[in-house]
């Protein structure tokens, strides 16, 4: 029976991994292709009858291990020690894939020592090389800095500092030219739209949008200028129209974004939810999608 594990951690559905974009059709399309579809995170999906269940995960304060999630920064490695139980069924990612594992015939250990040290040694001779990092150490020095590839190593916690991983030790520049959005702006759509964050929202919102106290909500921000072209004015409704889809959401006015320009947070699901028009078209050299920017339309929702 085909089972997908969608990790969700902090985040709502809209985000596994980088910017929460278009992620929610992923989810859809995983859901509806599995026999049983499962989450697992730390907050609850408030969409989750859209999957066979919802596993529940410890968060920080219940873990207590060596957080080894720092590979991809100059971070060192640092105790998390355990400051209330978790509640009852609630486990950590390790038991959620050492359950899973087992179920599966290939049982695997839920120890987090055990696994670090696992990691230690495929780590061994890489560029984050862990090999010499190990529980009693970090203990005692408050934390180590990888890479650091033996015992009686110090640890690296500024990498580069004396040379770069090339050949000769010297860094490599790389000229590159100016490539246009993958969907400029024409007739039909022609304004570019933009998404971003909002100081009082984190992600796609599955913690923050639950406290009231915390201010904000869907928006469109145009221009003045904009403004008055399209007849709308401060508070009023718009549609946001790409070719993925449409959002609406009442209008910000700012003097500080480009006439050209509309700006919404990717916070916010249902009819404002912005995720529903960027473009997934990717950059051809590193593969990321290009989730920032595309062509859209406004047009007033009044009436």
């Amino acid at each position: 029976m085909p089972v997908d594990l969608l990790w969700g951690g902090l985040v709502d559905a809209e985000v596994t991994f980088h910017e929460p974009a278009s992620q929610d059709g992923l989810v859809q399309l995983t859901a509806g292709e599995s026999d049983v579809p499962i989450r697992a995170q730390q907050v609850e999906r408030r969409r989750g009858n859209r999957h066979g269940g919802q596993c529940p995960l410890v968060v920080g304060v219940e873990r207590n291990d060596v957080d080894p999630q720092h590979v991809a920064e100059p971070e060192a490695l640092c105790r998390r020690r355990r400051l209330a139980d978790p509640p009852p069924g609630v486990r950590t990612d390790l038991e959620v894939l050492a359950a899973l594992s087992g179920a599966l015939g290939a049982p695997t250990s839920a120890d987090p020592r055990t696994v670090f040290d696992e990691l230690r040694r495929a780590s061994a001779g890489g560029p984050a090389d862990y090999a010499g990092i190990t529980y009693e150490r970090v203990d005692a020095e408050g934390g180590v800095f990888w890479p650091c590839p033996s015992a009686d190593h110090q640890g690296t916690p500024r990498m580069f500092l004396d040379a770069f991983a090339t050949p000769d030790g010297r860094a490599r520049f790389v000229p590159v030219e100016h490539r246009p959005a993958a969907e400029e702006p024409d007739a039909e759509y022609p304004l570019y739209l933009t998404t971003g964050r909002v100081l009082s929202q984190y992600q796609s919102g599955a913690q923050t949008r639950r406290i009231a106290a915390l201010p904000g909500g869907p928006f469109v921000e145009l221009h003045p200028d904009l403004a008055g072209r399209l007849g709308v004015g401060d508070g009023d409704p718009v549609t946001v129209t790409t070719r993925r889809g449409t959002a609406t959401a009442p209008v910000r006015l700012s003097a500080a974004i480009r006439p050209d320009t509309v700006f919404m947070p990717f916070h916010y699901a249902g009819a404002a939810r912005a995720n529903t028009l960027t473009n997934a078209a990717l950059d051809p050299v590193s593969r990321m999608p290009e989730f920032k920017v595309c062509a859209a339309r406004v047009v007033s929702a009044c009436g």
